[in-house]
């Protein structure tokens, strides 16, 4: 290999050499800045944005919960004892009430006493308004949940796992 580039520069004239010594100077470096240098330059602005919206967040987080530690200490529970739990019916009597029955795909006991409730589309902000005035009184703690957007501005897919509080 080296015979042959030796017997191509010896072929050519000396400024065809300088000029291909040159250009070799200035594309080998040239690649190597826009081939590894400049996608590792993007890769940490990226990296530096993605760790400022997580501080970001954060410190939202810790806000909310500092927030919500003095509302707690504001207003005390005046029964610490868990409601009794409604069971399906009244937690389809709630649903009624709130306008959200008919959005309601999945509503099903569970074993071991819990609940299993399926929204296919529902308007993100009635759920919202639902969850808020009856989580407290239905006797059931979520479990585990998942909102997953939908392509409708403020519509979402939800599915929640209620467990019997203690």
């Amino acid at each position: 290999m080296t015979d042959r580039l030796v017997t191509f520069l010896l072929g050519r004239a000396p400024r065809e050499r300088w000029l291909i010594g040159i250009l070799c100077a200035a594309v080998l470096p040239l690649a190597v800045v826009m081939f590894w240098v400049l996608p590792l330059l993007e890769q940490r602005q990226a990296a530096r944005v993605e760790l400022a919206a997580a501080q970001d967040l954060r410190f939202w987080v810790a806000e909310r919960a500092q927030e919500k530690a003095a509302l707690d200490a504001a207003n005390p529970a005046q029964d610490s004892a868990a409601p009794v739990a409604l069971g399906i019916s009244g937690i389809e009597q709630s649903l009624i009430a709130a306008g959200l029955r008919d959005r309601v795909t999945r509503l099903a006991n569970r074993d071991g006493g819990g609940v299993e409730l399926g929204f296919d589309t529902v308007d993100f902000r009635l759920l919202g308004e639902w969850l808020d005035q009856s989580a407290d009184t239905w006797g059931y703690d979520i479990e585990s949940f998942r909102l997953d957007s939908s392509p409708r501005a403020g519509v979402v897919a939800a599915s929640f796992l209620l467990q019997v509080a203690r």
